[in-house]
Protein backbone atom coordinates (compact mmCIF):
# COMPACT_ATOMS: atom_id res chain seq x y z
CA UNK A 1 0.00 0.00 0.00
CA UNK A 2 2.82 2.61 0.75
CA UNK A 3 4.64 1.69 -2.53
CA UNK A 4 1.42 2.57 -4.02
CA UNK A 5 0.57 5.72 -2.37
CA UNK A 6 4.14 6.78 -2.95
CA UNK A 7 4.50 5.87 -6.59
CA UNK A 8 1.10 7.79 -7.06
CA UNK A 9 2.39 10.78 -5.65
CA UNK A 10 5.93 10.68 -7.34
CA UNK A 11 3.74 10.72 -10.83
CA UNK A 12 1.50 13.90 -9.41
CA UNK A 13 4.94 15.34 -8.45
CA UNK A 14 6.36 15.46 -12.03
CA UNK A 15 3.61 17.43 -13.31
CA UNK A 16 3.90 19.92 -10.80
CA UNK A 17 7.74 20.55 -10.25
CA UNK A 18 10.74 21.72 -12.31
CA UNK A 19 12.64 19.04 -13.27
CA UNK A 20 14.68 17.18 -16.18
CA UNK A 21 15.56 13.32 -16.90
CA UNK A 22 16.98 11.59 -18.80
CA UNK A 23 15.47 8.01 -20.06
CA UNK A 24 16.47 6.84 -16.59
CA UNK A 25 17.37 9.23 -14.29
CA UNK A 26 15.69 11.89 -12.43
CA UNK A 27 16.60 14.69 -10.11
CA UNK A 28 13.65 16.26 -7.84
CA UNK A 29 14.48 19.50 -6.23
CA UNK A 30 13.03 21.92 -3.16
CA UNK A 31 13.75 24.78 -1.17
CA UNK A 32 12.88 24.94 2.62
CA UNK A 33 13.06 28.67 3.34
CA UNK A 34 13.69 29.99 -0.40
CA UNK A 35 17.34 30.56 0.46
CA UNK A 36 19.00 26.58 0.39
CA UNK A 37 17.68 23.69 -1.65
CA UNK A 38 17.57 19.86 -0.88
CA UNK A 39 18.22 17.63 -4.17
CA UNK A 40 16.96 13.98 -4.16
CA UNK A 41 17.37 11.35 -7.22
CA UNK A 42 16.39 8.06 -8.41
CA UNK A 43 16.90 5.59 -11.15
CA UNK A 44 14.87 3.59 -12.99
CA UNK A 45 16.93 0.77 -13.83
CA UNK A 46 21.00 0.74 -12.86
CA UNK A 47 24.05 0.38 -14.76
CA UNK A 48 27.76 -0.32 -14.08
CA UNK A 49 28.57 3.05 -14.31
CA UNK A 50 26.54 4.37 -11.60
CA UNK A 51 29.28 4.26 -9.11
CA UNK A 52 29.68 7.39 -7.31
CA UNK A 53 28.15 11.48 -8.42
CA UNK A 54 28.43 14.95 -8.04
CA UNK A 55 26.40 17.55 -8.12
CA UNK A 56 27.11 20.98 -10.29
CA UNK A 57 25.29 24.33 -10.04
CA UNK A 58 25.07 26.98 -12.56
CA UNK A 59 23.69 30.28 -12.14
CA UNK A 60 21.61 32.75 -15.15
CA UNK A 61 24.49 34.85 -15.83
CA UNK A 62 27.41 32.70 -16.23
CA UNK A 63 26.38 29.34 -17.54
CA UNK A 64 29.34 27.73 -16.07
CA UNK A 65 28.52 24.67 -13.89
CA UNK A 66 30.85 24.32 -10.77
CA UNK A 67 30.67 21.13 -8.21
CA UNK A 68 29.35 21.55 -4.57
CA UNK A 69 30.00 18.20 -3.61
CA UNK A 70 33.74 18.08 -1.83
CA UNK A 71 34.22 14.30 -2.12
CA UNK A 72 32.48 11.89 -4.64
CA UNK A 73 29.15 10.94 -3.81
CA UNK A 74 29.44 7.12 -3.25
CA UNK A 75 25.86 4.84 -3.39
CA UNK A 76 26.12 2.63 0.39
CA UNK A 77 24.97 2.04 3.14
CA UNK A 78 27.67 2.07 5.82
CA UNK A 79 28.28 4.48 9.25
CA UNK A 80 31.63 5.25 8.47
CA UNK A 81 31.28 6.99 5.08
CA UNK A 82 32.22 10.49 4.20
CA UNK A 83 28.81 12.49 4.54
CA UNK A 84 30.13 15.77 3.78
CA UNK A 85 29.85 14.92 0.28
CA UNK A 86 25.83 15.65 0.55
CA UNK A 87 25.73 17.97 3.45
CA UNK A 88 28.47 20.86 3.36
CA UNK A 89 27.33 22.16 7.13
CA UNK A 90 29.58 20.84 9.61
CA UNK A 91 26.17 20.88 11.91
CA UNK A 92 24.58 18.97 8.93
CA UNK A 93 27.03 16.17 9.04
CA UNK A 94 26.78 15.53 12.65
CA UNK A 95 22.68 15.27 12.35
CA UNK A 96 23.36 12.82 9.39
CA UNK A 97 25.81 10.64 11.44
CA UNK A 98 23.65 10.51 14.45
CA UNK A 99 20.97 9.28 12.02
CA UNK A 100 22.64 6.58 10.95
CA UNK A 101 23.99 5.27 14.06
CA UNK A 102 20.29 5.02 15.07
CA UNK A 103 18.98 3.58 11.88
CA UNK A 104 21.63 0.55 12.01
CA UNK A 105 21.17 0.02 15.78
CA UNK A 106 17.75 -0.29 14.90
CA UNK A 107 18.11 -2.62 12.07
CA UNK A 108 16.05 -0.05 10.11
CA UNK A 109 18.93 -0.28 7.18
CA UNK A 110 21.24 -2.68 7.18
CA UNK A 111 24.97 -1.54 6.57
CA UNK A 112 26.03 -2.42 2.42
CA UNK A 113 29.39 -1.53 1.32
CA UNK A 114 29.86 0.12 -2.17
CA UNK A 115 30.99 -3.25 -3.64
CA UNK A 116 28.09 -5.10 -2.30
CA UNK A 117 25.41 -2.22 -3.11
CA UNK A 118 26.47 -2.12 -6.49
CA UNK A 119 26.44 -5.92 -7.14
CA UNK A 120 22.87 -5.93 -5.29
CA UNK A 121 21.09 -3.08 -7.69
CA UNK A 122 22.96 -5.02 -10.84
CA UNK A 123 21.68 -8.04 -9.97
CA UNK A 124 18.70 -8.00 -7.76
CA UNK A 125 15.73 -5.86 -9.29
CA UNK A 126 13.85 -6.05 -6.04
CA UNK A 127 16.63 -4.69 -4.34
CA UNK A 128 16.43 -1.64 -6.48
CA UNK A 129 12.63 -0.93 -6.10
CA UNK A 130 12.75 -2.09 -2.37
CA UNK A 131 16.14 0.79 -1.57
CA UNK A 132 14.14 3.53 -4.18
CA UNK A 133 10.77 3.12 -1.75
CA UNK A 134 12.86 3.56 1.26
CA UNK A 135 14.79 6.70 -0.90
CA UNK A 136 10.83 8.45 -1.61
CA UNK A 137 9.62 7.57 2.06
CA UNK A 138 12.88 8.93 3.89
CA UNK A 139 14.90 11.73 3.23
CA UNK A 140 17.20 10.60 5.68
CA UNK A 141 17.96 7.03 3.77
CA UNK A 142 18.39 9.13 0.63
CA UNK A 143 21.24 11.47 2.51
CA UNK A 144 22.79 7.92 3.81
CA UNK A 145 22.44 6.49 1.07
CA UNK A 146 24.12 8.51 -1.60
CA UNK A 147 20.74 10.00 -3.15
CA UNK A 148 20.32 12.98 -1.68
CA UNK A 149 22.16 16.57 -1.48
CA UNK A 150 21.81 19.80 0.70
CA UNK A 151 23.36 23.04 -0.95
CA UNK A 152 23.45 25.83 1.59
CA UNK A 153 25.91 27.95 -0.46
CA UNK A 154 23.46 30.16 -2.29
CA UNK A 155 24.55 33.92 -2.13
CA UNK A 156 22.89 35.79 -4.86
CA UNK A 157 19.47 36.11 -5.59
CA UNK A 158 18.55 35.21 -8.80
CA UNK A 159 17.77 31.66 -11.02
CA UNK A 160 19.99 28.35 -10.77
CA UNK A 161 20.21 25.02 -12.53
CA UNK A 162 21.38 21.94 -10.64
CA UNK A 163 22.43 18.90 -12.41
CA UNK A 164 23.46 15.23 -11.34
CA UNK A 165 26.92 14.05 -12.72
CA UNK A 166 28.69 10.70 -12.92
CA UNK A 167 31.76 11.64 -11.09
CA UNK A 168 34.62 13.22 -12.20
CA UNK A 169 33.32 13.59 -15.84
CA UNK A 170 30.87 15.78 -18.04
CA UNK A 171 28.34 13.30 -18.09
CA UNK A 172 24.99 14.71 -16.99
CA UNK A 173 22.38 12.26 -16.20
CA UNK A 174 19.51 14.93 -15.12
CA UNK A 175 19.04 18.64 -14.22
CA UNK A 176 16.78 20.38 -12.12
CA UNK A 177 15.51 24.41 -12.11
CA UNK A 178 15.14 26.64 -8.71
CA UNK A 179 14.63 30.18 -8.62
CA UNK A 180 16.03 32.02 -5.43
CA UNK A 181 12.83 32.51 -3.03
CA UNK A 182 10.66 29.40 -4.27
CA UNK A 183 9.27 26.90 -1.90
CA UNK A 184 7.19 24.10 -2.06
CA UNK A 185 2.86 25.53 -1.16
CA UNK A 186 2.63 23.19 1.70
CA UNK A 187 -0.08 25.59 3.83
CA UNK A 188 -2.60 23.00 2.68
CA UNK A 189 -4.86 22.71 6.34
CA UNK A 190 -7.96 24.42 6.05
CA UNK A 191 -9.62 23.96 9.32
CA UNK A 192 -8.88 21.63 12.45
CA UNK A 193 -11.81 19.94 14.84
CA UNK A 194 -11.62 17.89 17.65
CA UNK A 195 -13.56 15.23 19.21
CA UNK A 196 -13.99 13.97 23.00
CA UNK A 197 -14.43 10.24 22.74
CA UNK A 198 -15.04 9.48 26.65
CA UNK A 199 -15.07 5.35 25.58
CA UNK A 200 -11.65 5.42 24.59
CA UNK A 201 -10.22 8.06 26.80
CA UNK A 202 -8.31 10.40 24.59
CA UNK A 203 -9.06 13.30 21.74
CA UNK A 204 -9.43 12.77 18.06
CA UNK A 205 -7.79 15.46 15.85
CA UNK A 206 -9.53 16.19 12.24
CA UNK A 207 -8.09 18.59 9.81
CA UNK A 208 -9.72 19.22 6.53
CA UNK A 209 -7.54 20.33 3.52
CA UNK A 210 -6.98 22.09 0.20
CA UNK A 211 -7.62 18.93 -2.36
CA UNK A 212 -5.76 20.47 -5.08
CA UNK A 213 -2.79 21.25 -3.28
CA UNK A 214 -2.36 18.22 -1.81
CA UNK A 215 -2.74 16.55 -5.17
CA UNK A 216 -0.33 18.63 -6.35
CA UNK A 217 2.19 16.34 -5.26
CA UNK A 218 4.77 18.98 -2.38
CA UNK A 219 2.69 16.79 0.42
CA UNK A 220 3.94 14.09 1.59
CA UNK A 221 2.38 13.77 4.70
CA UNK A 222 1.25 15.74 7.83
CA UNK A 223 2.60 15.82 11.39
CA UNK A 224 0.78 16.45 14.65
CA UNK A 225 1.85 17.87 17.76
CA UNK A 226 0.39 18.56 20.83
CA UNK A 227 1.72 21.39 23.12
CA UNK A 228 4.65 21.46 20.84
CA UNK A 229 6.15 17.73 20.80
CA UNK A 230 5.27 15.91 17.73
CA UNK A 231 3.04 13.05 18.70
CA UNK A 232 3.19 10.88 15.29
CA UNK A 233 6.79 8.66 14.26
CA UNK A 234 6.17 9.01 10.75
CA UNK A 235 3.80 11.22 8.67
CA UNK A 236 0.39 10.61 8.34
CA UNK A 237 -0.42 9.99 5.08
CA UNK A 238 -3.53 8.41 4.59
CA UNK A 239 -6.69 10.21 4.17
CA UNK A 240 -9.76 9.46 6.78
CA UNK A 241 -12.40 9.76 3.56
CA UNK A 242 -12.55 8.78 0.10
CA UNK A 243 -12.47 12.33 -1.72
CA UNK A 244 -9.13 13.46 0.80
CA UNK A 245 -10.51 16.26 2.18
CA UNK A 246 -9.88 15.57 5.86
CA UNK A 247 -7.34 13.36 8.14
CA UNK A 248 -7.25 12.74 11.44
CA UNK A 249 -5.30 11.34 14.12
CA UNK A 250 -6.18 9.83 17.79
CA UNK A 251 -4.03 10.91 20.73
CA UNK A 252 -5.02 8.35 22.96
CA UNK A 253 -2.70 9.96 26.07
CA UNK A 254 -4.65 12.94 25.95
CA UNK A 255 -6.98 13.83 28.69
CA UNK A 256 -10.26 15.44 27.19
CA UNK A 257 -11.62 17.11 30.22
CA UNK A 258 -8.78 19.70 29.97
CA UNK A 259 -7.90 22.73 27.27
CA UNK A 260 -5.00 20.81 24.80
CA UNK A 261 -2.79 22.91 22.44
CA UNK A 262 -3.07 20.86 19.52
CA UNK A 263 -0.96 21.75 15.98
CA UNK A 264 -1.25 20.16 12.31
CA UNK A 265 1.79 20.96 9.90
CA UNK A 266 2.24 19.57 6.35
CA UNK A 267 5.42 17.85 5.20
CA UNK A 268 7.23 17.48 1.90
CA UNK A 269 8.89 13.84 0.67
CA UNK A 270 12.07 16.07 1.33
CA UNK A 271 11.58 16.30 4.72
CA UNK A 272 10.42 20.56 4.36
CA UNK A 273 7.43 21.50 6.58
CA UNK A 274 5.28 24.11 6.12
CA UNK A 275 3.45 26.18 8.33
CA UNK A 276 1.90 24.55 11.84
CA UNK A 277 -1.65 25.61 12.03
CA UNK A 278 -2.71 25.52 15.79
CA UNK A 279 -5.78 24.69 17.49
CA UNK A 280 -6.90 23.86 21.00
CA UNK A 281 -9.15 21.58 21.96
CA UNK A 282 -11.71 22.85 24.66
CA UNK A 283 -13.86 20.78 26.26
CA UNK A 284 -16.13 23.63 27.03
CA UNK A 285 -16.89 23.78 22.76
CA UNK A 286 -18.35 20.06 23.13
CA UNK A 287 -21.82 19.50 24.29
CA UNK A 288 -22.13 16.69 26.38
CA UNK A 289 -25.58 15.59 24.58
CA UNK A 290 -26.17 15.74 21.01
CA UNK A 291 -29.11 17.01 19.96
CA UNK A 292 -31.24 15.71 16.78
CA UNK A 293 -33.27 18.14 14.56
CA UNK A 294 -36.57 17.02 14.42
CA UNK A 295 -38.77 18.15 10.91
CA UNK A 296 -42.08 19.05 12.43
CA UNK A 297 -43.70 20.43 8.88
CA UNK A 298 -43.54 20.08 5.67
CA UNK A 299 -45.82 22.49 3.37
CA UNK A 300 -46.21 22.79 -0.58
CA UNK A 301 -45.75 26.17 -1.83
CA UNK A 302 -47.71 26.99 -5.19
CA UNK A 303 -50.65 25.13 -6.63
CA UNK A 304 -49.63 21.64 -7.11
CA UNK A 305 -46.18 21.85 -5.46
CA UNK A 306 -45.09 24.31 -8.31
CA UNK A 307 -43.16 26.10 -6.10
CA UNK A 308 -41.48 23.19 -3.99
CA UNK A 309 -42.12 21.96 -1.00
CA UNK A 310 -40.97 23.86 2.65
CA UNK A 311 -39.31 21.47 5.22
CA UNK A 312 -39.60 23.10 8.89
CA UNK A 313 -37.76 21.45 11.77
CA UNK A 314 -36.90 22.24 15.49
CA UNK A 315 -33.18 22.15 16.82
CA UNK A 316 -32.50 24.17 20.64
CA UNK A 317 -31.19 27.29 19.87
CA UNK A 318 -28.58 26.88 22.82
CA UNK A 319 -26.86 23.54 21.20
CA UNK A 320 -26.22 25.76 17.65
CA UNK A 321 -22.69 26.64 18.92
CA UNK A 322 -21.95 23.42 18.42
CA UNK A 323 -22.51 22.92 15.19
CA UNK A 324 -21.11 23.09 11.51
CA UNK A 325 -24.35 22.92 10.25
CA UNK A 326 -27.46 21.16 8.87
CA UNK A 327 -28.35 19.09 5.63
CA UNK A 328 -31.84 17.79 4.19
CA UNK A 329 -32.53 14.73 3.24
CA UNK A 330 -35.15 13.09 1.04
CA UNK A 331 -36.83 10.20 0.28
CA UNK A 332 -38.92 9.32 -2.85
CA UNK A 333 -40.10 5.75 -1.43
CA UNK A 334 -38.92 3.30 -1.56
CA UNK A 335 -35.75 4.64 -3.43
CA UNK A 336 -34.02 5.42 -0.42
CA UNK A 337 -32.18 9.16 0.89
CA UNK A 338 -29.91 11.09 -1.03
CA UNK A 339 -29.07 14.46 0.17
CA UNK A 340 -31.06 17.74 -0.97
CA UNK A 341 -29.64 20.95 0.14
CA UNK A 342 -25.98 22.05 0.40
CA UNK A 343 -24.48 22.84 4.43
CA UNK A 344 -26.98 25.04 6.02
CA UNK A 345 -26.04 27.53 8.51
CA UNK A 346 -26.90 26.38 12.33
CA UNK A 347 -29.29 29.30 12.42
CA UNK A 348 -31.48 28.30 9.67
CA UNK A 349 -34.85 26.20 10.63
CA UNK A 350 -36.71 26.24 6.53
CA UNK A 351 -35.05 24.63 3.37
CA UNK A 352 -37.32 24.55 0.21
CA UNK A 353 -36.80 21.32 -1.88
CA UNK A 354 -37.20 21.80 -5.55
CA UNK A 355 -36.08 18.49 -6.55
CA UNK A 356 -38.48 16.04 -8.45
CA UNK A 357 -40.71 13.08 -7.43
CA UNK A 358 -42.81 10.51 -9.06
CA UNK A 359 -46.54 11.23 -8.51
CA UNK A 360 -49.01 9.49 -6.74
CA UNK A 361 -46.55 8.65 -4.36
CA UNK A 362 -45.30 9.52 -0.73
CA UNK A 363 -41.97 11.00 0.38
CA UNK A 364 -40.18 11.46 3.45
CA UNK A 365 -37.77 13.72 4.83
CA UNK A 366 -34.77 14.21 7.72
CA UNK A 367 -33.04 17.17 9.02
CA UNK A 368 -29.31 15.74 9.59
CA UNK A 369 -27.23 17.64 12.25
CA UNK A 370 -23.14 17.96 11.60
CA UNK A 371 -20.86 18.74 14.59
CA UNK A 372 -18.05 20.54 14.46
CA UNK A 373 -16.51 17.35 16.17
CA UNK A 374 -17.67 15.95 13.02
CA UNK A 375 -20.54 13.78 14.85
CA UNK A 376 -23.51 13.07 13.03
CA UNK A 377 -26.72 13.06 14.07
CA UNK A 378 -29.81 11.98 11.96
CA UNK A 379 -32.98 13.00 12.83
CA UNK A 380 -36.68 11.41 12.15
CA UNK A 381 -38.34 10.42 9.41
CA UNK A 382 -41.14 12.60 8.45
CA UNK A 383 -43.58 11.50 5.61
CA UNK A 384 -45.32 13.42 3.13
CA UNK A 385 -47.85 12.55 0.36
CA UNK A 386 -46.76 13.93 -2.43
CA UNK A 387 -49.39 13.94 -5.30
CA UNK A 388 -51.79 11.53 -3.64
CA UNK A 389 -54.30 12.11 -5.73
CA UNK A 390 -55.27 10.77 -9.31
CA UNK A 391 -56.20 14.15 -10.93
CA UNK A 392 -53.32 16.14 -12.78
CA UNK A 393 -52.39 19.42 -11.75
CA UNK A 394 -54.42 22.55 -13.87
CA UNK A 395 -52.59 23.73 -16.91
CA UNK A 396 -50.38 26.89 -15.83
CA UNK A 397 -49.74 30.36 -17.98
CA UNK A 398 -52.21 29.85 -20.39
CA UNK A 399 -51.63 32.09 -23.39
CA UNK A 400 -53.55 32.91 -26.61
CA UNK A 401 -52.50 35.13 -29.72
CA UNK A 402 -55.27 35.60 -32.61
CA UNK A 403 -54.47 36.31 -36.52
CA UNK A 404 -57.03 36.46 -39.10
CA UNK A 405 -59.66 38.45 -40.46
CA UNK A 406 -62.74 39.11 -42.60
CA UNK A 407 -64.77 36.84 -40.64
CA UNK A 408 -61.76 33.91 -40.67
CA UNK A 409 -59.49 33.56 -37.19
CA UNK A 410 -57.45 31.28 -35.71
CA UNK A 411 -56.20 31.47 -32.02
CA UNK A 412 -52.92 30.06 -30.88
CA UNK A 413 -53.15 28.73 -27.89
CA UNK A 414 -49.93 27.73 -25.64
CA UNK A 415 -49.43 27.02 -21.64
CA UNK A 416 -46.26 25.54 -19.44
CA UNK A 417 -44.58 22.41 -20.12
CA UNK A 418 -45.65 19.62 -17.34
CA UNK A 419 -43.97 20.04 -14.43
CA UNK A 420 -41.38 17.94 -13.43
CA UNK A 421 -43.08 15.11 -11.62
CA UNK A 422 -46.12 15.04 -13.16
CA UNK A 423 -46.92 11.14 -14.44
CA UNK A 424 -50.61 11.62 -14.92
CA UNK A 425 -51.09 14.22 -17.32
CA UNK A 426 -52.18 12.02 -20.85
CA UNK A 427 -53.93 15.23 -22.62
CA UNK A 428 -55.77 18.54 -22.64
CA UNK A 429 -59.36 19.94 -23.18
CA UNK A 430 -60.31 23.92 -23.83
CA UNK A 431 -63.41 25.59 -22.91
CA UNK A 432 -64.89 28.54 -24.58
CA UNK A 433 -67.38 30.94 -22.19
CA UNK A 434 -70.83 31.40 -23.87
CA UNK A 435 -71.11 35.18 -23.58
CA UNK A 436 -75.20 34.90 -23.31
CA UNK A 437 -75.14 32.00 -20.78
CA UNK A 438 -72.24 32.85 -18.64
CA UNK A 439 -71.21 29.10 -18.73
CA UNK A 440 -68.10 27.44 -20.13
CA UNK A 441 -68.37 24.68 -22.95
CA UNK A 442 -66.35 22.19 -24.16
CA UNK A 443 -64.95 22.68 -27.45
CA UNK A 444 -65.97 19.62 -29.12
CA UNK A 445 -64.59 18.01 -32.24
CA UNK A 446 -61.21 18.82 -31.56
CA UNK A 447 -58.26 16.03 -31.74
CA UNK A 448 -56.77 15.00 -28.81
CA UNK A 449 -54.18 17.68 -27.36
CA UNK A 450 -51.08 15.91 -26.08
CA UNK A 451 -48.71 18.83 -26.30
CA UNK A 452 -49.05 22.46 -24.48
CA UNK A 453 -49.67 24.21 -27.76
CA UNK A 454 -52.76 24.32 -29.98
CA UNK A 455 -54.37 26.29 -33.17
CA UNK A 456 -58.14 27.10 -33.18
CA UNK A 457 -60.01 28.04 -36.11
CA UNK A 458 -62.59 30.95 -34.55
CA UNK A 459 -66.03 30.72 -36.24
CA UNK A 460 -68.64 33.67 -35.89
CA UNK A 461 -66.58 34.86 -32.79
CA UNK A 462 -67.48 37.33 -30.30
CA UNK A 463 -66.05 40.90 -29.99
CA UNK A 464 -64.74 39.44 -26.59
CA UNK A 465 -63.81 35.57 -26.41
CA UNK A 466 -62.61 33.88 -23.43
CA UNK A 467 -61.05 30.51 -23.22
CA UNK A 468 -59.87 28.17 -20.14
CA UNK A 469 -57.56 24.75 -20.85
CA UNK A 470 -57.74 21.95 -18.21
CA UNK A 471 -55.69 18.13 -18.06
CA UNK A 472 -57.27 14.34 -18.08
CA UNK A 473 -55.49 11.82 -16.81
CA UNK A 474 -55.25 8.08 -18.43
CA UNK A 475 -58.43 6.92 -16.58
CA UNK A 476 -60.16 10.68 -17.65
CA UNK A 477 -60.29 12.32 -14.19
CA UNK A 478 -59.90 16.15 -15.51
CA UNK A 479 -58.03 18.68 -13.71
CA UNK A 480 -59.30 22.21 -12.40
CA UNK A 481 -59.67 24.68 -14.94
CA UNK A 482 -56.54 27.06 -16.14
CA UNK A 483 -57.25 30.61 -15.35
CA UNK A 484 -58.73 32.76 -18.24
CA UNK A 485 -57.48 33.77 -21.05
CA UNK A 486 -59.16 36.80 -23.10
CA UNK A 487 -59.06 37.07 -26.90
CA UNK A 488 -60.33 40.39 -28.51
CA UNK A 489 -61.61 40.32 -31.61
CA UNK A 490 -61.41 44.18 -33.36
CA UNK A 491 -64.24 45.19 -35.99
CA UNK A 492 -66.59 43.01 -35.28
CA UNK A 493 -69.28 44.06 -33.83
CA UNK A 494 -68.26 48.06 -33.49
CA UNK A 495 -70.30 49.98 -36.33
CA UNK A 496 -68.85 52.55 -38.52
CA UNK A 497 -69.60 56.41 -37.39
CA UNK A 498 -71.49 58.25 -39.55
CA UNK A 499 -70.65 62.13 -40.17
CA UNK A 500 -73.64 63.92 -40.65
CA UNK A 501 -72.34 67.73 -40.17
CA UNK A 502 -70.12 69.68 -40.64
CA UNK A 503 -70.05 73.23 -40.25
CA UNK A 504 -67.29 75.92 -40.75
CA UNK A 505 -67.55 79.70 -39.36
CA UNK A 506 -65.40 82.37 -38.23
CA UNK A 507 -65.52 80.50 -34.60
CA UNK A 508 -63.59 77.57 -35.95
CA UNK A 509 -65.13 74.01 -37.55
CA UNK A 510 -67.98 71.67 -35.93
CA UNK A 511 -68.32 67.94 -36.69
CA UNK A 512 -71.41 66.16 -35.97
CA UNK A 513 -72.04 62.59 -36.56
CA UNK A 514 -74.65 59.74 -35.34
CA UNK A 515 -73.59 56.64 -33.84
CA UNK A 516 -75.89 54.02 -31.84
CA UNK A 517 -75.52 53.14 -27.82
CA UNK A 518 -72.90 50.20 -27.92
CA UNK A 519 -72.28 48.77 -24.34
CA UNK A 520 -68.63 47.73 -25.38
CA UNK A 521 -67.53 51.27 -26.87
CA UNK A 522 -64.94 53.54 -25.04
CA UNK A 523 -64.87 56.69 -27.68
CA UNK A 524 -63.72 57.96 -30.49
CA UNK A 525 -60.87 59.03 -33.08
CA UNK A 526 -60.79 62.39 -34.53
CA UNK A 527 -58.74 62.54 -38.05
CA UNK A 528 -57.77 65.69 -39.86
CA UNK A 529 -55.93 64.85 -43.50
CA UNK A 530 -55.54 61.28 -42.10
CA UNK A 531 -53.77 62.64 -39.13
CA UNK A 532 -55.18 62.01 -35.87
CA UNK A 533 -56.24 64.77 -33.84
CA UNK A 534 -58.40 63.36 -31.00
CA UNK A 535 -58.14 60.47 -28.98
CA UNK A 536 -60.65 58.47 -27.23
CA UNK A 537 -59.36 59.89 -24.04
CA UNK A 538 -60.33 63.35 -25.27
CA UNK A 539 -64.02 62.19 -27.17
CA UNK A 540 -65.44 60.20 -25.37
CA UNK A 541 -68.25 57.39 -25.78
CA UNK A 542 -71.16 60.07 -25.12
CA UNK A 543 -69.73 62.69 -27.76
CA UNK A 544 -71.97 63.03 -30.73
CA UNK A 545 -69.93 66.51 -31.99
CA UNK A 546 -66.55 67.96 -31.83
CA UNK A 547 -65.44 71.50 -32.48
CA UNK A 548 -61.66 72.27 -34.07
CA UNK A 549 -60.46 76.19 -33.43
CA UNK A 550 -60.22 78.20 -36.37
CA UNK A 551 -58.70 76.63 -39.15
CA UNK A 552 -56.69 78.22 -42.34
CA UNK A 553 -58.97 79.93 -44.73
CA UNK A 554 -58.74 79.10 -48.47
CA UNK A 555 -57.15 75.73 -47.90
CA UNK A 556 -59.41 72.14 -48.54
CA UNK A 557 -59.87 69.30 -45.60
CA UNK A 558 -60.35 66.01 -45.06
CA UNK A 559 -62.15 64.22 -42.08
CA UNK A 560 -62.86 61.02 -40.35
CA UNK A 561 -63.51 59.42 -37.53
CA UNK A 562 -63.15 55.63 -35.72
CA UNK A 563 -65.13 54.28 -32.70
CA UNK A 564 -63.11 52.09 -30.27
CA UNK A 565 -63.92 49.62 -28.03
CA UNK A 566 -63.18 48.73 -24.32
CA UNK A 567 -60.16 46.19 -25.59
CA UNK A 568 -58.99 49.21 -28.09
CA UNK A 569 -60.75 47.47 -30.90
CA UNK A 570 -61.29 49.69 -33.78
CA UNK A 571 -64.48 49.95 -35.73
CA UNK A 572 -63.57 51.09 -39.96
CA UNK A 573 -63.28 54.18 -40.68
CA UNK A 574 -66.42 56.58 -41.33
CA UNK A 575 -66.71 58.03 -44.89
CA UNK A 576 -64.35 60.72 -45.41
CA UNK A 577 -66.00 64.22 -45.81
CA UNK A 578 -64.25 67.11 -47.29
CA UNK A 579 -64.84 71.15 -47.29
CA UNK A 580 -62.68 74.02 -48.11
CA UNK A 581 -63.07 76.66 -45.88
CA UNK A 582 -64.11 80.30 -46.92
CA UNK A 583 -62.46 83.55 -46.38
CA UNK A 584 -62.84 84.89 -43.08
CA UNK A 585 -66.27 86.43 -42.81
CA UNK A 586 -68.26 84.48 -44.86
CA UNK A 587 -69.97 80.70 -44.08
CA UNK A 588 -70.65 77.96 -45.82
Amino acid sequence: MIRKLLAALLVTFFYTTTFAQNDNASLLLQSPHGQNVKLIWFFKTWSPELKSFDIKRRDGISKEWVKLNKAAIVPCLTPKKDFSAVAPEKSDVEIIKSTALKYFATHKIVETDSATFQTKMLKESHYLQSFFDGVMADYDVALLGGFAFIDRSITKKMDYEYGLFIHGTDSCLAKGSWNYGETPDLNVVTDIASKSTPKKRGIQIFWSVDVKKVKAGYVHGFNIYRDGIRLNPEPVMQAANADLTEYSWFDSTANADWPTQYGIGSESFLDIEGVIKSYTHNPQDHPTEFKKPEVTTVVSLGYYFKDGLQVSWEFPKESERFLKGFYIEKNNLPNGYKTVSPLLEPTMRTFIDKTPSPAGSYVSFRAIAVYLDRTIEKGADHAYSYFPITEPPSPQNVRASVAGGNGIYTVDFSWDMPMKGDTLTAFYRIYALDAVTGRLNRLTKLPQIKSNKFKYELKDPEPINKFCVSAVNGNGTESGLSDTVTVVISNVFLPRPQLSKIETGNDGTLLEWQYPQVAELKGFRIYRNKQLVANEDVVGRGARSYSFPELSPNVSYEFSIQAVGMHDNLSDFSDVSSVKLPAKGKKK
